[in-house]
């Protein structure tokens, strides 16, 4: 792979990755507040405190999966605050360097941040109390009787005195029956208690009955769970459906690996192409790799909204038009019911599940639209022949831009301005340090447009 040379002299730190089994416990915002920090003194401390927080996720959810499940429907409170007693108390008692980077975070994207570090705290406490309850030995009941004390310090009467009012309680002094044992089982006593014994054939019975209703719940459980997930993840972009491996914070790792490796090699390519030799004309390969990416989002935006359009109006059509062809008729009889807000909003949601479902089947077909529709005509060099590690570059552009576009809603590449002030919370300095930016070399990814960040871009600012 290509290294980027004269005007890179500084890159970013490389964003940490987690393991492969804590990728299902581990949510959006934290990794993304990780990765814009990576300059943080706190950084070091701070990833090994996350991965331990996951690695206690992962202990939950296989130890105890009901606790897990049962964890996941708790209904979500508003926004919580640093002031929020479970959150002050955990960074009091493990001084947490988590804590530490929310703090210089803005208040935007402290909340959901610190909405997903108090449900890893919750999961950590809920553990520490299995793990106790589990060793701890229960206490015996105290007797209340002679030589027994109460809570209150006094001693307690063997026979309490008679009440002063006198009352028929024959009826509650008698024994009660004993339920009828059936004949099938046997009894038999041990230590002064009757146990019970039954036949084998009906012992089998009884616990493949038990493991049915226990596989009942579990199932009705993770039905009701998977409910709960949809109905809140439903248009909430704050809320990640990590089971989804597409979902932004994934898109965002994939974009950044995009300027790492592809853009790479399409700068060396260009330099041959346009035959560029000196280091002050790199500037003009950059701002046609961020073309590329420009374009590739307003023409991913438009596919899709045309799209989705045409899955609304086919999805009403087929449902609101009834048709049969009449009886020794060949003319279709069709009535065609009205729709209302109601429905519309239905069959946008429906819409809008069913394009992301799809988006990965359509990735070939919008790169060949992109190329033989829109590169030729905005690119010069686009019109003849051009090297393959360009080809590659422009479709895995198309590729993760796509993927951003069908997201509800939809992420958006924000690209800074010539003549604007260097905003240090989106973008990383490219080569030098300054206060204006020359030109954008990679735009940061923002979880929906005026959202907060995912992942970082670059700028190469004017000299002073």
């Amino acid at each position: 792979m290509a290294t980027k040379k004269p005007l890179s002299q500084t890159s970013a730190p490389p964003s940490f990755t987690l393991e492969k089994e804590l990728l299902t416990y581990a949510g959006d915002h934290i990794q993304a507040l990780l990765n814009r920090n990576a300059t943080s003194p706190h950084i070091q401390n701070a990833i090994l405190e996350y991965k331990n927080l996951l690695f206690l996720s992962k202990e939950l959810h296989e130890t105890h999966p009901k606790e897990k499940c049962s964890m996941l429907n708790v209904p979500i409170r508003g926004n919580i605050p640093l002031s929020d007693k479970v959150i002050v108390e955990y960074h009091q008692k493990t001084k947490s360097s988590i804590v530490e980077i929310i703090k210089s975070e803005k208040d935007t994207t402290q909340a959901t941040c610190i909405m997903e570090l108090h449900n890893l705290i919750s999961v950590k406490h809920r553990l520490e109390q299995l793990r106790a309850g589990g060793n701890a030995m229960k206490e015996p009941r105290p007797k209340m009787g002679r030589g027994n004390s109460r809570d209150d310090g006094l001693e307690q009467p063997s026979n309490p005195p008679p009440s002063d009012v006198a009352m028929d309680t024959s009826d509650k002094t008698k024994k009660k029956e004993a339920l009828p044992i059936p004949p099938s089982l046997e009894t038999s006593t041990i230590q002064g208690r009757p146990m019970v014994s039954m036949p084998l054939i009906e012992y089998q019975q009884l616990i493949r009955k038990l493991e049915s209703q226990q596989r009942d719940i579990d199932e009705m459980t993770s039905r009701l769970s998977r409910f709960a997930s949809n109905q809140v993840t439903q248009g909430n972009p704050n809320i990640a459906d990590l089971s989804d491996k597409n979902r932004p914070t994934k898109i965002g790792e994939k974009f950044a690996e995009l300027y790492d490796n592809e853009w790479s090699e399409a700068f060396e390519a260009f330099k041959i192409l346009l035959k560029i030799k000196d280091e002050e004309d790199e500037p003009q390969i950059i701002e046609e790799l961020l073309r590329v990416v420009n374009s590739a989002q307003t023409f991913c935006a438009d596919v899709a909204n045309e799209q989705l359009e045409h899955l609304k109006q086919d999805l009403a059509k087929s449902v609101l038009e009834v048709s049969i062809s009449p009886a020794g008729g060949s003319k279709r009889e069709v009535n065609q019911a009205k729709s209302d807000k109601a429905l519309d909003s239905s069959a946008e949601k429906y819409a809008r599940n069913f394009r992301k479902e799809c988006a990965l089947r359509c990735v070939p077909d919008v790169i060949d639209l992109y190329k033989r529709t829109q590169a030729s005509h905005i690119f010069d060099w686009a019109r003849g022949q051009y090297p393959q590690e360009i080809h590659k570059y422009i479709e895995r552009c198309i590729e993760l831009v796509w993927l951003m576009s069908v997201q509800d809603p939809p992420m958006y590449v924000m690209s800074a301005d010539k003549g604007d002030k260097v905003r240090t919370d989106m973008f990383t300095y490219y080569g030098i340090k300054g206060k204006v930016v020359r030109t954008t070399v990679w735009p940061a990814v923002l979880l929906h447009r005026d959202g907060p960040i995912i992942s970082k871009g670059y700028v190469l600012p004017q000299a002073k």
